[in-house]
């Protein structure tokens, strides 16, 4: 391999390094959106598309929810934005609007799962309407199952003061596409999402692409 050769390579990975560590974070803020509900809420930040929908009626849904569609045995639900923001409760819920994802209807746990665009890694969630004991959990798709990326910590019985951010990264760094947040089946759980930052991770080809875009640039710039 030519000396030029080693260099356009040695760049090229470089470049591909620094697109996959150099995005910045996006945020979406669900609680300053006007009361609505749906099938889905679409968001767009940045380059990002993200769908939120809903879903209730099973134990555990974590090891049965899949990343599109409605999976056998889940209620497809309404999924709302309401609340109240002089209370902290405000935020993205489960049901018609200010209905919080819980345990109560359908019997069983509620989901809201999260599809993104791009494969991303969660930076915060700002959880609203927090009910605790609630055990509120997040899980990211690794391809093949619902991983466990992070949890509440609250364990005393109270309202939580209606906000509570929980700082990740979650997720590995590769990213997921899907996320969801399960109101898990212990003590009075119930929660709505009231934001979420997060850092999308480009696809393999298209660092790959960017990278060999810039050796190739760095090489003719070397020859002329």
């Amino acid at each position: 391999m030519s000396r030029f050769q080693q260099s356009a390579a040695a760049l090229a990975g470089a470049a591909a390094l620094f697109v996959a560590t150099g995005a910045s974070a996006l945020t979406i803020d669900y609680a300053a959106l006007s009361d609505q509900s749906s099938g889905a809420i679409v968001q767009v930040a940045g380059p990002v598309t993200v769908t939120a929908q809903a879903f209730g009626g099973v134990s555990n849904p974590q090891g049965s929810m899949t990343p599109s569609g409605t999976p056998g045995g889940f209620t497809a639900l309404s999924v709302n934005v309401g609340g109240s923001a002089f209370l902290g409760t405000r935020g993205l819920g489960c049901g018609p609007v200010a209905s919080q994802c819980d345990l109560i209807a359908p019997i069983g746990e509620d989901v809201l799962r999260l599809s993104f665009s791009q494969p991303v890694v969660i930076d915060s969630l700002t959880i609203a309407a927090m009910e605790d004991p609630d055990d509120v959990r997040w899980y990211a798709w690794n391809g093949a199952s619902y991983a466990l990326a992070g949890s509440d910590t609250c364990t005393t019985f109270s309202f939580c003061g209606g906000n509570e951010t929980f700082a990740g990264p979650f997720g590995a760094p590769t990213g997921s596409s899907s996320w969801i947040l399960v109101a898990e089946n212990s003590g009075a759980s119930a929660f709505a999402l009231r934001a979420v930052s997060f850092t999308p991770i480009p696809e393999p080809g298209t660092a790959l692409l960017i990278a060999l875009g810039l050796a190739v640039t760095a090489g003719r710039a070397r020859r002329s």
